[in-house]
């Protein structure tokens, strides 16, 4: 954490000096602050202008309005400033994990996409990639929805007595399904908005730090970063197809719905172990 100093006048004309604990980077954000923070984050598209958001953070972040009344044009910029990755990144942090919609609960993936099957990860990025297709740019929001329904879905029935079972796949959500996703993507149709960007950009950050995390630098080196960041250029279609090749995980489609996460490892380790075995001819 770090500390922004505030300085003020008290009634007798001196100075009276403060501080404020403000979060470095999203792994200092607490649930608690973020869903302090959810409304003024998510709250419409296009969003307010970024300058009265920042406004609203540092009203939010200094705690009382007779503080912030106080403060000068340049301590309210110094203190937005210090926590500018709250408005200029998003959180690959589920810090909400689940939210309420006509009496079903539907549960996001775990925080980074731990428990994200490969076919859902390329669904969900299919569909980011046509979001702003349309003219004016405007969000496509049938698109937006189909994302939503893809990542977000209800609990596994029995799921209590199931996740003590060895079959157990790490994942409360019940199994992807192309079909229900389609249905449950109408029904979104009528899901707050602030939802719907929330879970946009959580799946934004999780793809940004997948191709960029050092524990997968094998798998995305940087002169194919852009492959993959490219949605129109197949990059994730064609890594599945490389994968289920190998017959490792089983066939087509028993490869599509493995772990993201456990794929995109062992490919990293069989990369890593080719080089060595290379530098050792």
């Amino acid at each position: 954490m770090q500390r922004a100093i505030i300085s003020k006048n008290s009634g007798d004309n001196s100075t009276v000096l403060s501080s404020i604990e403000l979060p470095e980077n999203w792994s200092q954000v607490s649930d608690k602050l973020f869903k302090n923070l959810f409304k003024i984050l998510y709250q419409a598209f296009p969003a307010p202008d970024i300058s009265k958001i920042r406004v609203q953070l540092v009203k939010y972040l200094v705690g009382k309005r007779s503080v912030f009344r106080r403060l000068s044009p340049d301590q309210i910029y110094d203190i937005s400033n210090a926590a500018r990755f709250l408005v200029e990144t998003s959180s690959p942090i589920a810090h909400y994990t689940s939210f309420k919609f006509r009496f079903t609960r539907y549960y996001l993936p775990e925080s980074h996409l731990y428990n994200a099957c490969f076919l859902e990860f390329i669904y969900a990025d299919a569909f980011l990639a046509n979001l702003a297709l349309e003219e004016g740019n405007k969000i496509n929001l049938e698109q937006l929805d189909m994302m939503v329904a893809t990542l977000c879905r209800p609990q596994k029935t029995f799921w209590w007595y199931r996740k003590n079972l060895a079959s157990n796949d790490g994942d409360n959500r019940q199994r992807f399904n192309p079909a229900l996703m389609k249905k449950r993507a109408k029904k979104f149709r009528k899901l707050p908005l602030q939802w719907k960007l929330y879970v946009l950009a959580f799946f934004i950050a999780c793809k940004h730090e997948i191709i960029n995390s050092l524990d997968y630098n094998r798998v995305f080196p940087r002169e194919k970063k852009q492959d993959f960041e490219d949605h129109e250029s197949g990059g994730w279609i064609q890594l599945l197809k490389d994968v289920a090749s190998t017959r490792l995980y089983g066939n087509y489609d028993e490869t599509a719905y493995y772990n993201l996460h456990t794929i995109l490892t062992n490919l990293q380790d069989e990369l890593v172990r080719q080089e060595k075995m290379k530098t050792k001819r």
